[in-house]
């Protein structure tokens, strides 16, 4: 159980911080999680939490699955183009950033060849998964931006050879330049070419499932989040390099997927929501572990009165590095480039360390054959972290006056305004549905939910009020005019009075917005409708029910003695006795189909009067919301009558027409350019597709 709660504890972390770098953004999400675990380190009840992680399984349950992600993210002839990028950045520029860093401490630390190396091989690796947390909000140059993501997805591999070699240094005490040049590009190139290997058989193995109608998704899907897994165990126990493996393999499975766009898309779409998601998530819980393994650490070297010496060291390997990149950069870059020595410093900041780096950290007890309980361990270890922290501090300091802000696609209030006209042209066409009023009334209540939360917000009173004021005096005229003219009689102007008594919304109150009174309005609104339209199937159980009511509290009346007490009873009878003698009085059988023809005549006369009014506000401009209201609520009272008798339909169905209706009215929004955001337009239509997917899949 242990282990079980320690990965609840460390997925509760990732939470947590998300949210908090969601609401406060001046840090990057990395750095949120990293003190969301030293937060949960330094609480007394998990004082004692030690993360104790086998460096075999967290490179392959966490590493692996994180390059294969980065893999399936290029493409395949993004690679071929720029193999001789991959190769100098990932190769030349890597190993030249060890070597220089592994002289540094053997040299001025008189560190030993192999710890020096390990240490130097530990850092060399790049995250371009923290580098966005880092940049986010600024826009990169994109030549820099695309150099960083190919360095940080091969140079993985340099590391981890590099780690390799420190370890044969340790064991054997001596290094051979030449086997080590050897071993290193055996390793690399073995490990691509079995990576492409396998991902080839496996492939074909789903391409003649697919043939043969073996397409269940859920097999699929397991198929393909197991494939770095083996794919990676399985170049290990080779000797080759898991690494590269797992990349090449992510590269080639980005070419499946497009192949098999149309014939497996449901398929595709799952599997990349699924690995965006466990991405964030793995990543999340790296950065945690970090945070959590800080703690015990640090607390040992403030006791030793170290951590200076280690902030400084750390400090200098970072600068070393950020360095030997800008002179790396500036030699590659074209002499006559303009802006060559920003963009120079730019890829320097860029080399931002995070995942991979903590990994090899991991790994060190492994490969070189060591116990994490040694000092050398714990001190390798701090300064990788420190490094780590440093790179993510600097470039956030740093990186916004070399940067320009990135320039938002849109607003809230664009996005908001443009929700509001596709809700409002939808309410629009509902009305013209031919459906039943029950369904309409879902189906707005349904549509309005794409506002958000803002859609609980009721429009603002004073214009609210003024407009149904309006809109009473202009109903009253009409229904007076048919009385005169005899097209309404007395059963339907009493039928009139009597919902617009109860009308909820037409009362003029700002209380209304309170939950007792809706409810209650609303309670006794269906009463009405109940006895007017469905009195047969409620009069046998209700009259006898409300006579049992006032019996009882004519009885309680009767015992107490409380005055007030008394008062409060004699309101509650008068209540019920208003309703019996309304019972009484209205709930003739003989006249059930009059009651349902006065209905109809008198939403005859008011759907013209309702149409008119809406329409003359929309030619005024008036407020989309105030609009929305509107509609919503006219909607509500020409079919609130009706929900009691009419027969259910299939809601879902004309739901969907509702959205096709709203996708081709963003589609004319696009064509004929009318003011609206193209990102906004795209934004509004993915989620239109989305809702679309799960109600046909429903």
């Amino acid at each position: 159980m242990e282990v079980i709660y320690t990965i609840l504890l460390l997925i509760f972390g990732v939470i947590i911080a998300n949210f908090l770098a969601q609401r406060w953004n001046f840090f990057p999400r990395a750095i949120w999680q990293i003190l969301a675990g030293v937060l949960i380190a330094l609480v007394p009840a998990f004082s004692g939490l030690e993360v104790k992680l086998d460096p075999e399984w967290f490179m392959a349950l966490i590493v692996a699955p994180l390059l294969f992600c980065e893999g399936q993210q290029t493409n395949g002839r993004v690679f071929s183009k720029n193999f001789r990028t991959i190769l100098s950045l990932a190769g030349v520029l890597a190993v030249l950033v060890m070597t220089l860093l592994t002289l540094t401490m053997k040299l001025t630390l008189a560190w030993s060849w192999g710890a020096a190396l390990a240490l130097a091989a530990i850092i060399t690796p790049t995250d371009a998964t923290a580098l966005g947390s880092v940049k986010n909000g600024f826009e990169m140059p994109l030549k820099v931006e695309h150099r960083l993501t190919l360095e940080s997805m091969f140079n993985d591999a340099t590391g981890l050879v590099g780690l390799q070699l420190a370890s044969v240094v340790v064991l054997t005490g001596h290094l051979s330049p030449l086997m080590s040049v050897g071993n290193f590009l055996m390793v690399s190139i073995g490990g691509g070419i079995f990576g492409i290997g396998v991902t080839f058989l496996l492939i074909q193995m789903r391409k003649g499932l697919l043939k043969r109608r073996y397409d269940d998704i859920t097999s699929h899907v397991l198929l393909q989040l197991f494939t770095p897994l083996v794919i990676y165990v399985a170049a290990e126990n080779l000797h080759l390099s898991g690494v590269i493996a797992v990349v090449m393999a992510g590269i080639f499975h980005h070419e499946e997927q497009e192949r098999t766009l149309l014939v497996a898309a449901q398929m595709n779409n799952l599997l990349q929501q699924l690995w965006s998601l466990l991405t964030e998530l793995l990543n999340g819980i790296v950065f945690v572990i970090l945070g959590v393994s800080l703690v015990p650490i640090f607390s040992r070297n403030l006791v030793q009165r170290q951590w200076l010496l280690f902030l400084g060291l750390s400090m200098g390997l970072y600068l070393l590095m950020t360095f030997i990149r800008f002179v790396f950069e500036l030699c590659t870059l074209s002499k006559k480039k303009a802006a060559r020595i920003k963009n120079s410093l730019i890829f320097a900041l860029g080399g931002v360390h995070g995942t991979v780096t903590l990994a090899m950290a991991l790994t060190v007890p492994l490969m070189l054959k060591t116990s994490k309980s040694t000092t050398w361990y714990d001190n390798l270890v701090t300064l990788a972290a420190l490094v780590i922290l440093i790179s993510l501090f600097v470039p956030l300091i740093f990186l916004r006056f070399l940067l320009k802000k990135e320039a938002q696609a849109y607003t809230e209030a664009e996005l908001a305004q443009a929700r509001t006209e596709i809700v409002n042209a939808a309410f629009s066409y509902i009305n013209e549905l031919e459906t039943t009023g029950a369904t309409k009334e879902r189906l707005r209540w349904r549509v309005k939910t794409q506002l958000g939360y803002d859609a609980q917000k009721f429009p603002e009173q004073r214009q609210w009020q003024q407009m149904l004021g309006e809109l009473q005096r202009q109903r009253d005229t009409a229904v007076q005019q048919a009385v005169d003219a005899g097209s309404l009689n007395e059963d339907g102007l009493v039928l009139w009075n009597k919902l617009k008594q109860f009308n909820l919304a037409l009362q003029g109150k700002e209380r209304i917005e309170k939950g007792f009174l809706k409810r209650f309005l609303i309670r006794n609104k269906r009463w009405l409708v109940r006895i007017f339209l469905r009195w047969t199937l409620n009069f046998e159980k209700d009259y006898p029910r409300l006579q049992a009511k006032l019996a009882r509290l004519e009885h309680q009346v009767n015992r107490t003695t409380s005055v007030r007490r008394k008062h409060k009873l004699q309101l509650k009878i008068e209540k019920y006795a208003k309703k019996i003698a309304f019972y009484k009085k209205y709930t003739d059988r003989n006249r059930t189909e009059q009651w349902r023809s006065n209905l109809q005549q008198l939403q005859q006369i008011l759907a013209p009067v309702d149409n008119n009014f809406i329409a003359a506000k929309e030619q005024a401009g008036t407020d989309q919301q105030l609009l929305i209201a509107l509609k919503q609520l006219v909607g509500h009272e020409a079919t609130a009558l009706q929900q009691q008798f009419e027969a259910p339909v299939q809601e879902n169905t004309e739901l969907l027409k509702v959205l096709n209706f709203e996708l081709a009215f963003l589609n004319e929004a696009r064509t004929n350019e009318s003011g609206i955001n193209p990102a906004v337009i795209k934004h509004l239509a993915d989620e239109l597709i989305s809702a679309q997917s799960i109600l046909i899949a429903v």
